[in-house]
């Protein structure tokens, strides 16, 4: 829901390239498609990427959308410079160290056209409830996992010449073994209460992106930059 929010505060309106590129398949291929289909419903042309071939297949297996994919490692793209109006990349790079990370964006910012856009959301290592270490240590991920925290991902894109348009704080969920728990035992049963129960809670922890404090309360930030 956050995702969709900032890509119509975000993207290109009036789509002068409509050419977008997703930067992996990942949460797509397990059937959460939202954002991708908030893009292809909204006139974008995307192409989806992936480093695993195991990933778009399982994408091709479980979603109905027909977009072109493509294995390959977002720090070696096989597309023309200035191809993309649009890059989108939900939680992608921060799968990187610093170092990697300025590859990605080098070859990033290459194959975005002049003043096209990065949307991009990182891991947040200023979170006070530290989401990021407990579900590290629940061994919640099972791949390599980096976070940012808003100055140290600005500064890194600004490098691989960016300019940041604009940031937000989304995803403001505390406690996220219980949290996880809730929600889990919520999408087993028909108990309507506990759905409301679950709005309500995703709302009042919703309130917190609002306050100055958001950058504190969030999960992830998130980055518009444009290519300079």
């Amino acid at each position: 829901r956050e995702q969709i929010k900032i890509l119509g505060r975000w993207g290109d309106k009036d789509k002068k390239n409509k050419f977008i590129l997703l930067t992996d398949l990942f949460n797509e291929s397990h059937g959460n498609a939202d954002s991708l289909e908030w893009l292809v419903n909204n006139g974008y042309k995307v192409i989806g990427i992936d480093i695993s071939i195991t990933i778009i297949l399982r994408f091709r297996k479980n979603m109905e959308l027909d977009i072109p994919c493509v294995v390959c490692d977002v720090m070696n793209l096989p597309f023309k410079s200035e191809e993309f109006g649009h890059v989108v990349s939900f939680s992608t790079l921060d799968h990187f160290d610093k170092n990697d990370l300025k590859c990605s964006l080098c070859d990033l910012h290459r194959v975005i056209s002049p003043q096209g856009r990065l949307i991009a959301t990182l891991h947040n290592s200023q979170n006070i409830f530290l989401y990021f270490y407990i579900m590290k240590f629940m061994h919640e991920y099972s791949f390599p996992i980096q976070c940012y925290s808003l100055r140290s991902a600005t500064s890194i894109i600004e490098s691989c010449k960016f300019r940041i348009h604009d940031t937000e704080a989304i995803v403001h969920i505390f406690f996220p073994s219980f949290t996880g728990l809730i929600f889990s035992n919520c999408e087993k049963t028909r108990l309507d209460i506990l759905h409301v129960l679950r709005g309500k809670f995703i709302d009042l922890c919703g309130l917190l992106g609002k306050l100055k404090t958001k950058y504190f309360t969030c999960k992830f930030v998130a980055l518009c930059a444009i290519k300079r």
